[in-house]
């Protein structure tokens, strides 16, 4: 099973595909007051998926390629997130293991196939590195740690913090 991770795929997400979304009208929604997990909260937030418009912007902005994972993998990055923030030292299992294995062998192979593609472009002739920008989501990373109320990020936070504080011997 894989959850899907590039090009745009209005209207086989059961929310309608752009103009007259179905019955939802996006204008006068807030979705701060949407029902967490709603049908409605979810059609209104994927609308603001970057695979959902990177298509209308892409020749003014940063070169992106989407990368499909399987829900083994999506599963493995919850459970080590459960296991490194959270602490919850069995939500990592070595199914898990196995699956962000293979999610980092594909990556990496994305990752080459992508410099090979960008130096076959360029004839080389540049020496520029490609570099990348991995993000797993839509979300801003800036917004990630912001729950101070999350039981850990404070301590987690400090923990880090302490570790780049402290000077080599």
């Amino acid at each position: 099973e894989t959850v899907e991770g590039g090009g745009n795929n209005a209207g086989s997400d059961g929310c309608g595909g752009g103009e007259g979304d179905g019955d939802l009208d996006f204008g006068a929604i807030n979705p701060f007051t949407m029902q967490s997990f709603s049908r409605e909260k979810l059609c209104y937030m994927m609308r603001y998926d970057t695979e959902q418009w990177y298509s209308d912007v892409k020749e003014f902005t940063f070169e992106t390629d989407f990368m499909s994972i399987t829900k083994e993998e999506g599963t493995a990055l919850i459970h080590r997130y459960q296991q490194l923030v959270l602490r919850r030292s069995s939500a990592f299992t070595p199914e898990d293991e196995r699956a962000l294995t293979a999610l980092t062998e594909r990556l990496q192979s994305h990752i080459n196939a992508l410099q090979h593609q960008h130096n076959d472009n360029n004839n080389n002739e540049t020496g520029h590195v490609p570099s990348f920008f991995i993000r797993l989501s839509s979300r801003s990373p800036k917004d990630v740690g912001l729950n101070t109320d999350h039981p850990h990020i404070v301590q987690y936070l400090a923990e880090e913090v302490a570790k780049l504080n402290q000077t080599p011997d």
